[in-house]
């Protein structure tokens, strides 16, 4: 799990310096919060060979979120999962 955590942190730093303090710990902080996550969703890793180089939290069902999503309705988080990413080779989910 810290290696996923490395590269959330990694994805998101470049958001330090224009959000508030504040605001920008709470949100890396659940971002950084994949064992919890992985208790009402999917955690897909991407990986080149073993190393972890990105993630996408899926929620089966976005009702359960607390988010005004109607139930049933499927959610994705893009956590850190580049587009780019789609089209190397090497990666694997």
């Amino acid at each position: 799990m810290p290696a996923v955590q490395r590269v959330i942190a990694e994805a998101f730093a470049q958001y330090e310096t224009v959000l508030p303090p504040t605001i920008f710990e709470h949100y890396l902080d659940d971002l950084l919060a994949v064992a919890e996550r992985m208790e009402h969703a999917d955690v897909l890793v991407a990986t080149t060979g073993d190393e972890p180089v990105g993630t996408v939290t899926f929620y089966a069902d976005g009702g359960n979120l607390g988010m005004s999503w109607p139930a049933g309705w499927s959610v994705d988080v893009d956590d850190d999962l580049p587009a780019v990413i789609a089209y190397r080779r090497d990666v694997r989910l």
